[in-house]
C-alpha cells in the first residue's frame, strides 16, 4: 500500500508528460483534479495506521509516524486545493505545470517518508531544480535574471550545508557500516567528534533557514513574490515550508542538546530576522510582499516556543505550523484573486470593490483579521499558546529572557500592518470599478474549505496535541 502511495505520483507525472493525445487544457485539469483527489483520500487512509511503520524500497529506508502522517496530510491537502484554484491562474503550459506538480508532490511525499538522510537531501536538490523550472516558465522575460540569481544562491547555500554535513560526520556512519538515517543519529552521536557534530548541526540549520526564507538565505525571494506567477510562487513557498518543518522536527529530536547549547546564538539570528521582517511588513504596499514578510515574522514566534525544551513543544510547533500554513494559503488565494481582478498586486492600483454578494469583502476581511491575530481566530490561538509557553519558562540566558517582549511587539506590528492592509483594500479606494467583482464558484469552494479547516483546527488544539503524540525524551540540562 505505502509503496504504491509513493510511486503513484511519479507514474502519473511520467504518463501525463509523455502523452500526446492529452492536449486540451480542460481534460488536463480534470485528470489533475481526479489524481489529487485520489491521492488526498489515500493520505487520509494512512491515518488508520496506528503505530510507527518502517519499510524499505530498493534498500531505501522509510518511516511512517505521527509527524509524517500530519505533514503528508497537509502536503496533499494543499496540492488538492491548488489543483482547483489553478484553473483561473494557469493560462499556459498546462501539461507541463500539472506534470511538474505531480512530480513535486511525489518528491515532497518521498522526502517526508524518507528516513535516509542521503535520500532526503537528494530529493531536496531535485525540488530546488523543479521550483526553478516552474518559476522560470511562469515569469516575465525581463525578470528571468532574478530567478536565475535565486537558483544560484539556493544551490550555493545547499552545497555549503551539504559540505558541513558530509565533512567527517557522515564518514563515521559509513566506516562503521551504519545506515545514515535520522533514526540512527542520536544513538551513534557518541562515536563522532563534537566539532563534526556541530558542523553537521549548523549545516542542517542552514537548510531549515533557507526553506523558511530567513535572511541572509532568502536572497531575492521577497522581490520575486510579485514577479512570478503568484500561483507558482505560493506553491513553491508552501512546499518549502513543509520540508523545513519536517527537517526541523528531525533535527530537534536528534540534536536537542545542541539547541540548548547554542540557544543564545540561534536566538540572536532569529531576533534579527524578526525585527527586519516586522519592519518590512509594516512598510509593504504590495499584497504578496506583505504576506511573505508577515509569514516569516509569525513563523519565528513558533520557533521560539521550541526553546522551552518541554515535552509538548514539538506538538505546539507542528500544530502552529499547520494553522499558519493554512492561514497563509487562505490569504494567498484571496490576494491572488484580488490581484487578478485589478491586474496588479500593488494597493495603489486598487479600486473600490463592487460585489453584490459581498463575498470578496467577507473573505478579504476574514483572511486579514486572521493575519492580524484577532481574538477567537486561529492565528491568535496558536500565538497565545506559543507566547504563554515562552513566558512560563525561566531561561538561563539574558537574551531569551527579554525575547518574549520583543515577540509581542513584533506581533502587534504585524497586526497593525494587517489592519492597514484591510483599510487600504476595502475602505480607502474611492474610484469604483466598471464591472462587478465576484469570486468564481471554484474559488468560493476553496476559500470555504480553508475557513472550515481553520475553524476546526482553532477549536480543538487539545485533541490535536493528543493525536500528534509528539512527546520526546529531551535531555536533562
Amino acid at each position: 500500500m505505502l509503496i504504491s502511495y509513493i510511486l503513484l505520483p511519479f507514474i502519473f507525472a511520467f504518463l501525463i508528460g509523455i502523452s500526446n493525445f492529452l492536449k486540451n487544457p480542460i481534460y488536463i485539469r480534470r485528470v489533475a483534479k481526479t489524481f489529487f483527489v485520489i491521492q488526498f483520500i489515500y493520505t487520509c487512509i494512512l491515518f488508520l495506521v496506528p503505530n510507527v511503520l518502517n519499510f524499505s524500497i530498493l534498500n531505501i529506508d522509510f518511516i511512517l509516524d505521527k509527524n509524517a502522517q500530519f505533514l503528508l496530510f497537509l502536503n496533499n491537502f494543499i496540492f488538492f486545493l491548488f489543483s482547483i484554484i489553478s484553473k483561473t491562474f494557469i493560462l499556459k503550459l498546462h501539461k507541463m505545470f500539472y506534470a511538474t506538480s505531480f512530480l513535486l508532490l511525489a518528491l515532497v511525499n518521498f522526502s517526508i517518508l524518507s528516513d535516509c538522510i542521503f535520500t532526503f537531501f537528494l530529493s531536496l536538490f531535485w525540488i530546488i531544480l523543479i521550483n526553478y523550472f516552474l518559476s522560470i516558465s511562469f515569469v516575465k522575460k525581463e525578470e528571468e535574471n532574478q530567478v536565475k540569481y535565486q537558483i544560484t544562491n539556493d544551490l550555493i547555500w545547499y552545497f555549503i550545508a551539504a559540505s558541513l554535513i558530509l565533512y567527517d560526520f557522515t564518514r563515521c556512519f559509513i566506516l562503521n557500516d551504519i545506515d545514515f538515517t535520522f533514526s540512527n543519529l542520536k544513538p551513534n552521536l557518541h562515536m563522532i567528534e563534537d566539532s563534526s557534530t556541530i558542523c553537521a548541526f549548523f549545516g542542517m540549520l542552514i537548510i531549515i533557514a533557507k526553506l523558511f526564507n530567513f535572511i541572509p538565505f532568502n536572497s531575492k525571494n521577497i522581490l520575486l513574490s510579485n514577479k512570478i506567477n503568484p500561483c507558482v510562487f505560493f506553491l513553491n513557498s508552501i512546499t518549502n515550508i513543509i520540508l523545513g518543518s519536517f527537517l526541523f522536527l528531525k533535527v530537534y529530536k536528534n540534536f536537542d542538546y545542541l539547541f540548548f547549547q547554542f540557544q543564545d546564538e540561534i536566538s540572536i539570528f532569529l531576533i534579527i530576522n524578526f525585527i527586519i521582517f516586522a519592519i518590512l511588513t509594516l512598510r509593504q504596499k504590495n499584497l504578496f510582499k506583505f504576506l511573505t514578510t508577515a509569514f516569516c515574522t509569525i513563523s519565528i514566534v513558533i520557533f521560539f516556543s521550541s526553546f522551552t525544551f518541554e515535552k509538548e513543544c514539538l506538538s505546539i510547533f507542528l500544530y502552529s505550523i499547520f494553522i499558519l500554513s493554512l492561514s497563509y494559503l487562505l490569504s494567498a488565494f484571496v490576494f491572488i484573486i484580488l490581484a487578478n481582478k485589478f491586474k496588479s498586486g500593488n494597493l495603489d492600483d486598487f479600486k473600490k470593490i463592487e460585489d453584490k454578494t459581498r463575498l470578496s469583502q467577507i473573505f478579504t476581511t476574514i483572511a486579514l483579521l486572521n493575519m492580524a491575530s484577532t481574538p477567537l481566530l486561529p492565528i491568535f490561538g496558536f500565538e497565545l499558546i506559543c507566547l504563554m509557553t515562552i513566558f512560563s519558562t525561566e531561561y538561563e540566558g539574558i537574551i531569551l529572557n527579554y525575547t518574549p517582549y520583543c515577540l509581542i511587539l513584533g506581533v502587534l506590528i504585524v497586526s497593525l500592518a494587517s489592519f492597514s492592509m484591510l483599510y487600504k483594500i476595502l475602505i480607502e479606494p474611492t474610484t469604483k470599478t466598471y464591472s462587478q467583482d465576484s469570486f468564481c464558484n471554484h474559488q468560493i469552494i476553496v476559500c470555504l474549505i480553508l475557513i472550515l479547516a481553520l475553524i476546526i483546527l482553532g477549536f480543538c488544539p487539545e485533541y490535536l496535541f493528543e493525536q500528534m503524540n509528539l512527546s520526546t525524551e529531551l535531555g536533562q540540562f
